[in-house]
């Protein structure tokens, strides 16, 4: 038995239903792409939030900056609708902080008390457009068609492997994929862990056989962490017991080394990462 081992296979083979219980992530439209809504005025953050649904978002909301950066930290938007005087950060301090970033925010920055200087600082900052408050529903659609680009929605990876050779290998087929982006590596299961709380990848792809932090012990404690974050298991190995113990773990695919790439780029698309509904 080889390649993407799915939760089907594992009870006809015998294993319990827990583990495919236990193994599986289930999770909201990774395709809907994500807007953020900054302000500090509940009845104006309502307003754009219903707006923004209808016109596709899946929409979060924050009351000032420091809020905002928390839900990015954990949950990047395509979109950020943000209000410039707020309490105890302003938008373009927000800005300011995102500045170099990746991916890239379109951001729209409202003010009630707009200036040349504020728009100036804005667009060096990166914004997409700088509009006096209150805006208009129907200014507001133009703009998004005009000036904010589609939604890219691209699967975050984390490569988890103690040979060099193996991360490069991976990471060149994964980034020849434009759904896909790698965002990190880790050469041990510790590492692997401490990368996955800060960067809060989709897919983890996990060694098994790894140093300081096996990669079993890894996935356990990613799970229990990030529990939004799937783990694909990695082995040289057919699945045995070792993938037994991966699915009781938590891992959500179990992929032979030796199978095509195409293989493994199937089963990145066919787990499913569920990210937290933050509090609106």
């Amino acid at each position: 038995m080889s390649g993407f081992l799915r939760i089907d296979t594992l009870r006809r083979v015998g294993q319990s239903a827990t583990i495919g219980v236990v193994g599986i992530c289930f999770l909201e439209d990774r395709t809907v792409p994500i807007a953020l809504v900054v302000d500090d005025e509940p009845n104006i953050r309502l307003i754009y939030q219903y707006f923004l649904t209808r016109q596709g978002y899946s929409v979060r909301t924050a009351g000032d900056g420091i809020e905002a950066l928390q839900h990015i930290q954990s949950e990047r938007p395509h979109l950020m609708l943000l209000d410039n005087h707020m309490p105890q950060m302003t938008g373009i301090e927000v800005l300011r902080k995102l500045q170099g970033s990746t991916p890239r925010i379109s951001v729209v920055l409202m003010s009630g008390l707009l200036d040349a200087e504020t728009c100036a600082a804005a667009q060096t900052l990166g914004a997409v457009a700088c509009l006096q408050k209150p805006v208009g529903l129907p200014m507001l659609e133009q703009l998004l068609a005009e000036q904010v680009p589609s939604a890219e929605i691209r699967r975050r990876i984390l490569l988890v492997d103690d040979h060099a050779l193996v991360r490069q290998t991976l990471a060149c087929l994964l980034r020849e994929e434009p759904d896909l982006d790698v965002v990190g590596e880790a050469d041990n299961g510790s590492l692997a862990v401490q990368l996955s709380r800060d960067l809060r990848p989709d897919v983890v792809l996990m060694d098994i056989n790894l140093p300081v932090m096996s990669g079993i012990e890894a996935t356990r404690a990613i799970r229990a962490a990030c529990p939004e974050v799937c783990v694909i298991c990695l082995s040289m190995y057919d699945p045995s017991e070792q993938a037994t113990a991966m699915f009781e773990a938590g891992a959500a695919g179990y992929v032979c080394k030796a199978e095509a790439p195409e293989v493994l780029l199937a089963a990145i698309r066919a787990v499913q990462p569920t990210r937290p509904m933050p509090h609106a």
